[in-house]
């Protein structure tokens, strides 16, 4: 879509003064181009009258010309401009993201200074905090089942983290991925999932499985190992990135700062990945064009200069 405006709209009042003005001199023009005729005893209109004619007409628009030129106008345009995970344009798209969080028992065991829970609380927070305004985020705490705490605007989510307790009873990872492919269904938007777990799976639907059926779907995870030891399985959330054609990332501290930096690249990463599945790495910007129309009605305005000088002063 392009539209036009102009920098100084005022500058158009130029325009019907000098065509006033030209009006006035061309009554007197005609008024000595008859006198000229009828002494010459010319019924009809001579050559010089028709040319005095177009000189008149092209003297008209080229004042028209010139008050546009001096008026500033430009045009804007509207571009698709590519993004990628790194680029400050992806702010701007807007996208869907399910975060699934592993609430088992498990995720109470320590990790570090802190707990997996702990861990896996701070990569929500990080990952809300990187998202933009017009991104919508479903959360999902998993266990044995899973269930959709925070449905809505990215921001709005922060407000559900103090319910991500680790205090659950068993773990099934595939019924997490099934519920996120009903909820992304449901958004239309460009989605990705991202699981946070210690990948201790022991129930409920088939992970691999469902992260195929992810993968069919078109719809990318990013998979993120918190911890290791006693009841987690790294291979297992491993390899469910490999399934899903997707992302693998590992923590096994609880340090703010790198909790918050893997966070943020878990945040690019996933929502990129949401808009290229969709066919929609791009963001539309708007582009000022001054040199087009500048140049179109400087051009035109030559012409019509040369076309005035033709019939004379």
């Amino acid at each position: 879509m392009t539209s036009l405006g102009l920098e100084r709209p005022e500058a158009l009042i130029a325009a019907p003064v000098a065509l006033a003005a030209l009006f006035a001199l061309s009554r007197r023009a005609f008024d000595l181009m008859r006198s000229v005729e009828s002494a010459m005893g010319s019924a009809t209109p001579s050559r010089g009258r028709r040319l005095l004619i177009a000189s008149l007409a092209a003297r008209a628009a080229l004042a028209v010309m010139i008050a546009l030129l001096v008026s500033g106008p430009y045009v804007v345009k509207v571009e698709r401009v590519p993004v990628t995970p790194d680029s400050p344009l992806l702010s701007r798209a807007e996208a869907q993201l399910v975060i699934l969080v592993d609430l088992s028992r498990s995720m109470s065991y320590p990790m570090g200074a802190g707990t997996r829970i702990e861990a896996a609380r701070e990569v929500v927070r990080g990952v809300l905090q990187s998202l933009s305004p017009g991104d919508l985020v479903t959360l999902v705490a998993f266990a044995g089942d899973a269930e959709v705490i925070y449905s809505g605007p990215a921001g709005e989510a922060l407000q559900s983290l103090p319910e991500l307790r680790a205090d659950r009873n068993y773990t099934s990872i595939g019924d997490a991925l099934v519920t996120a492919l009903a909820a992304t269904r449901a958004s239309g938007r460009p989605a990705a999932v991202v699981l946070i777990s210690d990948g201790g799976n022991n129930g409920g639907t088939d992970p691999v499985e469902a992260a195929r059926s992810l993968r069919e779907a078109g719809l990318p995870l990013l998979a993120v190992q918190v911890g290791q030891g006693v009841s987690a399985d790294p291979a297992v959330t491993a390899e469910l990135a490999r399934e899903a054609g997707g992302e693998f990332r590992w923590i096994d501290e609880v340090d703010a700062t790198a909790l918050g930096s893997l966070a943020a690249e878990v945040a690019r990463e996933a929502k990129y990945e949401a808009l290229k599945a969709a066919g929609r790495a791009y963001v539309e910007v708007e582009v000022v064009d001054a040199s087009e129309p500048r140049g179109a009605l400087a051009t035109a305005a030559a012409l019509l200069l040369i076309l005035a000088l033709a019939g004379g002063a």
